[in-house]
């Protein structure tokens, strides 16, 4: 049985993302993910006359609204304080302090929901956060997640991101057709990097005895492995639109509002 003995600051796992985001390979190759799909979903708004609202919940210190800004007007919502203040000083604006699951936006606002390791961050279910992003986005519009992969992998890095779950296929199956989405797709990401990886963090839990601290896997790492790194990131995302991974250390999944919906 898992035991959490150590607790994370949010505060520091706010600031250790905004230190490391812009340079670190995990970060660069979430927002290698997030443009690639992106790109291939605004093709279905080629015909938009208006500009294309974005909303990323959970949006942190800004680095993935910062690089979405330049296909539409963006939005920020996080419950921290200090990273809606990270996110102001890459020069972002509207920023909002507030939860995944009560967003303070109106209904039927958003072409595109984006929301990157969060929904697990949140100590029961997430179903409400859902739903929520549901009733944000326009008929026809889309939302994009990314969640940590896999409920045997539980170690001591999730507990330092504030994490309380990992998702599987079916996790996400339910949660998305209980909120009344239409599922897209479904696909993995860090596939190379996963045996290595499940090894790594299975071999900790178990010198551990199931006993966690906050202890993240995610620090500066010599130049040269995270270029290497980040290569490995960045084919992988261009191999994905050939194919779907069956597995990862991130599921990776897209959802549409029906255009006729209830």
């Amino acid at each position: 049985m898992q035991q959490v003995i150590s607790k994370v600051d949010p505060n520091q796992v706010t600031l250790n993302r905004y230190k490391l985001e812009d340079n670190h390979w995990f970060y660069k190759g979430i927002r290698a993910i997030l443009e690639n799909n992106f790109k291939r979903l605004l093709k279905n708004f080629k015909n938009s006359t208006s500009q294309i609202q974005i909303l990323d919940i959970g949006c942190g210190s800004g680095a993935n609204l910062f690089l979405l800004k330049d296909y539409g007007d963006v939005y920020g919502v996080d419950i921290s304080e200090l990273g809606i203040d990270c996110a102001k000083k890459r020069g972002l604006t509207n920023l909002t302090i507030g939860s995944a699951d009560n967003l303070p936006y109106k209904d039927n606002y958003f072409d595109f929901v984006i929301s990157v390791q969060v929904f697990c961050n949140i100590p029961e279910s997430d179903l409400k956060a859902w739903k929520e992003a549901y009733r944000v986005i326009k008929p026809g519009g889309y939302f994009i997640s990314l969640l940590p992969a896999y409920k045997f992998l539980f170690s001591n890095h999730d507990v330092a991101s504030g994490s309380y779950r990992r998702y599987d296929t079916k996790d996400l199956l339910e949660s998305s057709t209980k909120s009344g989405f239409d599922i897209c797709r479904i696909t993995f990401y860090s596939f190379l990097l996963f045996p290595l990886a499940a090894l790594v963090r299975l071999t900790s839990k178990i010198l551990s005895r199931g006993n966690l601290v906050a202890k993240t896997d995610l620090r500066k790492v010599n130049p040269l492995v995270n270029y290497i790194l980040t290569g490995i990131m960045y084919f992988e995302v261009l191999l994905s639109n050939l194919i779907n991974y069956p597995y990862g250390l991130s599921i990776f999944s897209i959802h549409r509002k029906p255009i006729n919906f209830e």
